[in-house]
């Protein structure tokens, strides 16, 4: 992908491969033989991927026009615009594999902690479940204390109703 990032590069592959496959669907049409370099789709999208572009534009027979176009003369090689756009489409291709790879295993991290996430809730859950547990039966235990020990003068053995024994 270069020194750009894998989508940036697939969007200009792409470019460039819709530039080969107009300038073979329309051989004597000038509008696809010109690919001015100021156009805002080649600003944004190729010239962004640098100069590995610029060399597989020349190997299909386009000429660089002093930096203000890529011009493919009018008798061009269908041939070498054809095998170079085949190169260009598996590179798309290649890159669309690999984006989704990523994807995939960016979607098996997201499981993984999400799976870690529940398993550690669960854990504080049980934790928390066990001090509730806890202070429940000290409660129980401060009131059957209480209970137990003389009220008004008079001895009583009743807990409060939450704490059964």
């Amino acid at each position: 992908a270069g020194a750009c990032g894998i989508q940036v590069a697939k969007a200009c592959w792409g470019v460039v491969a819709k530039y080969l496959t107009n300038a073979l669907s329309h051989p004597t049409n000038p509008k696809y033989q010109r690919i001015p370099q100021t156009n805002a789709t080649y600003v944004s999208k190729v010239s962004c991927c640098g100069p590995g572009v610029d060399s597989v534009l020349a190997r299909a027979g386009w000429q660089d026009d002093k930096g203000t176009a890529w011009i493919l003369p009018p008798n061009f090689d269908q041939n070498a615009v054809r095998t170079v756009g085949e190169e260009v489409f598996a590179e798309v291709e290649r890159l669309s594999e690999e984006i989704e790879k990523r994807a995939e295993q960016e979607r098996g991290a997201g499981m993984e902690a999400r799976a870690r996430g529940v398993i550690d809730l669960r854990k504080s859950l049980q934790k928390l479940d066990a001090a509730e547990r806890a202070l429940e039966r000290a409660y129980c235990e401060r009131a059957l204390e209480g209970a137990r020990s003389t009220t008004v003068g008079k001895p009583t053995n009743a807990a409060p109703p939450a704490c059964s024994q």
